[in-house]
């Protein structure tokens, strides 16, 4: 777990959080929260709720853009997946008002663990299984969360399965080729046909955006 110092932590108003979870019968705990080290996107802190360890996330400061950073669609998958899924933290709260925090946030379960970035934890470096080993875990833990029914743990209606993977990739190459230049150009060629391709193979209906890098 890294966390920094109180010094370089992007206050919040915890008093004003304490008062809005009373209202639900929750007590956040006398203990300072802290937030977490490293990412870039929300912002996380340790707290204590009702005694636990938990962990408030919220987005960053600023106008964010349509769709981008959403706790309430965030926590409702939360909120149920951790049934058939137990790697999942559970969602324990969630506040739609801006009035709070100045952004909605939620509120999850704390699961403690090791951070792995660029180099591994002195326990584990040196250690020549370590590397299977994780990579192993990373994509048996990816194959059960695909494994997932979503209708049976009350996602059904959740976005839209169909075309799933057909828009996903389709927003990858937008994405890219909007920073294509930047890249090896053969390179960004290659990674699309190879997309493309298998897309075809799925019987995905699938559309290439264009771009003088790629052509």
């Amino acid at each position: 777990m890294e966390l920094r110092p109180a010094a370089k932590s992007i206050p919040q108003d915890w008093a004003l959080l304490a008062r809005y979870l009373a209202r639900s019968g929750m007590v956040l705990g006398p203990a300072p929260p802290q937030q977490f080290a490293g990412g870039f996107g929300n912002l996380n802190y340790l707290i204590e709720l009702d005694g636990k360890p938990a962990v408030l996330r919220r987005p960053p400061n600023g106008p964010l853009p349509p769709g981008a950073n959403d706790m309430a669609r965030e926590y409702r998958i939360l909120s149920s997946l951790w049934r058939a899924y137990s790697l999942a933290p559970r969602g324990l709260l969630y506040c739609a008002e801006p009035g709070v925090l100045g952004a909605p946030f939620q509120i999850i379960e704390y699961r403690p663990g090791i951070v792995i970035r660029d180099t591994l934890p002195p326990g584990l470096a040196g250690r020549p299984e370590v590397g299977a080993a994780l990579s192993r875990q990373l994509v048996e833990s990816l194959a059960m969360l695909h494994a997932v029914d979503p209708a049976q743990i009350g996602l059904g209606a959740l976005g839209r399965p169909a075309g799933f993977l057909g828009r996903t990739v389709e927003g990858w190459v937008t994405r890219g080729t909007v920073v294509a230049d930047l890249t090896n150009p053969r390179v960004f060629a290659e990674t699309v046909g190879c997309g493309a391709g298998y897309l075809k193979t799925r019987r995905r209906v699938f559309s290439i955006p264009t771009s003088s890098s790629t052509t």
